[in-house]
């Protein structure tokens, strides 16, 4: 199974739930990113980068809901959100920007995941 979750996401997620009680209201934010961002060449190849980014997709979808049953257990209140930047059309920072208005957050708490699987779905020279 392919690892879900980089290091700085899980100390991230272990901060909010400590941080979290019974009626703490948390959103899991998933961002995916642009598959041809990452490997702006590999339409050359022949490479379907539809499949890619619904591969794509289903990993945030499944590391957001993988995330979000870790801080129910704390009695929060937790929803997940995917942000697709290819349907977005913006970059990280502007989306999750809007999305902590949109939820009128109070505080954000951010872990990164390295897009090592989607580069090498991509290119299996990738190490």
């Amino acid at each position: 199974m392919r690892r879900l979750f980089s290091d700085a996401s899980r100390c991230a997620a272990e901060f909010a739930r400590r941080l979290a009680s019974t009626g703490t209201e948390l959103t899991v934010v998933a961002v995916a990113p642009e598959p041809h961002l990452l490997a702006p060449h590999a339409a050359l190849g022949g490479l379907d980068l539809g499949m890619v980014h619904s591969q794509v997709l289903e990993d945030v979808d499944r590391a957001a809901i993988e995330s979000s049953e870790r801080l129910a257990q704390t009695g929060a209140v937790v929803r997940t959100h995917v942000i697709d930047l290819a349907a977005e059309r913006s970059n990280v920072a502007h989306a999750l920007a809007k999305e902590a208005l949109v939820d009128e957050a109070d505080l954000m708490v951010l872990g990164t995941r390295q897009q090592r699987d989607i580069l090498r779905r991509i290119d299996a020279s990738v190490t």
